[in-house]
Parts: C-alpha cells; sequence; structure tokens
C-alpha cells in the first residue's frame, strides 16, 4: 500500500503541471487540507474541494505558469515526502521563480488528506519523520526530531512534571513503550497554527492487561525544522482552544 501512496503523491503534481483539473480534484478526499507556503504566512489553510477549488482559482489569477516538479519521493508509511522545485512565472510581474520546495503529503483510504508545503525539503523530512520514528519504536530518531532544549508535557507529565532535553524526551519515550509495549499512534488530522502545529488522532495500546483506545490531540511548537515544545491535551476541545480554532 506505502508504494501506491507514492503514486497518488506523485499523480497530484503531474495532474496539475498537464492541465487536468478533473484528475488533480479526484485524487483528494473531500475533506482535505492544504497548506501551500503563502497559506501559512496567512495562518490559513484551504480545506476540502471547495478550498481547493478556491486556491486553483487564485493561482490562476496571480500566475501565468506554476508547476510543481517533484524529483525525488520517500515512502514514510501513511506518508510521503516528495522533495523537488516549485516553478512559477507572476501574471502581471512576468518574473520568474525557481526555489526548492518539500511536500508532505497524508493518504488514506486511497485519497489524499493533507498536504503541506515546506521551502526547505529537510523540513518536510524532519516532519513526516517524528510520528514515524515514534511507531517504529526508534527512539533516537524520536529524540533526534527534538530541539536538545525541547520540553514535552504529556498527560502523565502533570503529575511528575515535563521531560526536559533530549535526556527526558527518551526517558519519556521509554516509559512509554514499558507501559504499554504495544502503543501506537493513529494521526486523522494535523492543522498548521504558525509556529505551531496541531495533531489529532487516537492512541492505542494495552496496559496491565487493559486495552486502551483514547484520543490523540497534541500540539508541537518547532522552529529551525526541530521541535522545541509539545503539549497533549486530554480532549480535542482543550486542544483547539489552545491553538486558537474553538469555535
Amino acid at each position: 500500500m506505502s508504494q501506491e501512496n507514492v503514486k497518488l503523491a506523485l499523480a497530484v503534481a503531474d495532474a496539475w503541471n498537464r492541465g487536468d483539473h478533473e484528475a488533480f480534484m479526484a485524487l483528494w478526499d473531500e475533506e482535505a487540507e492544504f497548506y501551500p507556503l503563502r497559506a501559512q504566512l496567512e495562518g490559513k489553510s484551504y480545506r476540502g474541494h471547495d478550498g481547493l477549488e478556491r486556491f486553483v482559482a487564485e493561482m490562476r489569477e496571480q500566475w501565468d505558469m506554476v508547476r510543481f516538479e517533484i524529483g525525488e519521493s520517500r515512502d514514510a508509511g501513511e506518508q510521503v515526502v516528495g522533495i523537488g522545485r516549485f516553478r512559477a512565472r507572476g501574471q502581471a510581474s512576468g518574473v520568474d521563480i525557481n526555489v526548492p520546495l518539500g511536500v508532505l503529503t497524508r493518504v488514506r483510504r486511497g485519497k489524499i488528506v493533507y498536504m503541506r508545503f515546506f521551502s526547505e525539503p529537510a523540513e518536510a523530512l524532519e516532519a513526516a519523520g517524528l510520528p514515524e520514528a515514534f511507531d517504529a519504536r526508534d527512539i533516537e530518531a524520536f529524540v533526534a526530531a527534538h530541539h536538545p532544549n525541547a520540553e514535552v508535557r504529556n498527560l502523565r507529565s502533570q503529575i511528575i512534571g515535563p521531560y526536559r532535553g533530549h535526556a527526558g524526551i527518551r526517558r519519556m519515550a521509554e516509559e512509554t513503550f514499558e507501559m504499554a509495549p504495544d502503543f501506537e499512534v493513529q494521526i486523522d488530522q494535523i492543522r498548521d497554527c504558525g509556529s505551531r502545529v496541531l495533531v489529532l488522532g487516537r492512541q492505542r495500546g494495552t496496559v496491565g492487561g487493559i486495552p486502551i483506545d483514547e484520543v490523540l490531540a497534541e500540539m508541537y511548537e518547532i522552529e529551525g525544522g526541530k521541535v522545541t515544545r509539545s503539549q497533549d491535551f486530554a480532549t480535542v476541545d482543550e486542544a483547539l482552544e489552545a491553538a486558537g480554532l474553538s469555535e
């Protein structure tokens, strides 16, 4: 299935580049989230097919030509990292743009549910590596995704205090897998909040012979491609309020 995800991620760029609007739209889930570079600067995203149609219209209005040229793709489970170039020509200015591009794509049930652009390809690799490393029990890779002075606050740390620095984060991961050897996370949604990223989904495992299936609601603060702070919330509503997204 992972190779199918890679093909799908490449197909959406190919459909865009050849101007096949119908094929481009058909590859996205009805509730997909898309974060191109400009949207991130403005603190917004394009959601669902209506949002994607708005993105297409804006691109046509602002640019004579836009191409997403993906030269390399990497399988990361449910995620695909693409590395390439963003090429465009301004509608009014006629100025050509040719800059590096990193793309993180999340696929579920044969459709794109999330896509985010990065101006530095390395940042896309970092973003993909964090959940992948944790699920793969690669504690060192998980630790390396954090800044040396990072602070992690999970629900348990409300009692024992936050985990600080690489040593503390390594201890947190080891404690998690010791308590629940089959612990795993399922990420359903990622929301860009400027310098912070909100991750929503489920976390599952078995603790003391008791199956656990709970809400996953985490806020990550990222700087220079590294996590500087993360916090878990007991409910999605609490996480949304912390992110300033509550309705």
